[in-house]
């Protein structure tokens, strides 16, 4: 690899990294103009999307029950709720203050 491809290739990583992404730039702005609690639903709906385009397997956590007998299914997602219960306590909990 030359020089010049080399210079050219770390510009490109630097103005990358320093620049912020859409996402970055819209929580910042909606921070701004709106406060600290819209900042922070942003950063939370964008932390939910980013989880659920990475299929983490929300629904399907080892504390779930599963039954299967022949052609009957029974699901109750018990770790799921415990889950969801506790990160919805938290969220409520700090925007009622």
């Amino acid at each position: 690899m030359s020089l010049e491809v080399y210079a050219a290739y770390l510009l490109a990583c630097i103005v990358i990294i320093i620049v912020p992404g859409p996402t970055v730039t819209l929580i910042i702005a909606n921070s701004l103009t709106h406060g600290t609690r819209a900042g922070l639903l942003n950063v939370a709906g964008t932390q939910l999307g980013l989880l659920v385009m990475l299929g983490v397997p929300v629904g399907r956590l080892p504390g779930d029950l599963t039954v299967k007998r022949g052609n009957f299914t029974f699901y109750f997602p018990l770790a799921t709720s415990i889950v969801v219960s506790i990160l919805l306590t938290l969220v409520l909990t700090f925007f009622r203050k």
